[in-house]
């Protein structure tokens, strides 16, 4: 069988710091940005704000896409890790 050349441990590495970066992203900034628009609610009416909604609705909707993905990313360099490591011991 074939030996596999490549650095698990930089692999899991990597995993992670694309679970944590997710993570991150959703828990901070998208929350940052959440409650600062709240605190703009009262006082912007019109068009423009009703604008501003529809493309930070859009935007939360996109920026959680990606952070799924990084984290579907980040769960996968891990467990390929984990299979390469399995096989190299076998």
């Amino acid at each position: 069988m074939a030996r596999i050349h490549i650095d698990t441990e930089i692999m899991r590495q990597l995993g992670r710091r694309f679970v944590e970066v997710s993570e991150y992203s959703h828990n901070q900034l998208i929350s940052e940005l959440q409650s600062m628009t709240s605190q703009i609610e009262g006082d912007w009416q019109g068009v423009s704000r009703q604008r501003y909604d529809e493309l930070f609705q859009h935007w939360i909707q996109s920026a959680q896409s990606l952070l799924n993905w990084g984290q579907d990313i980040g769960r996968h360099l891990q467990t390929t890790a984990e299979q390469f490591d399995t096989a190299d011991r076998s």
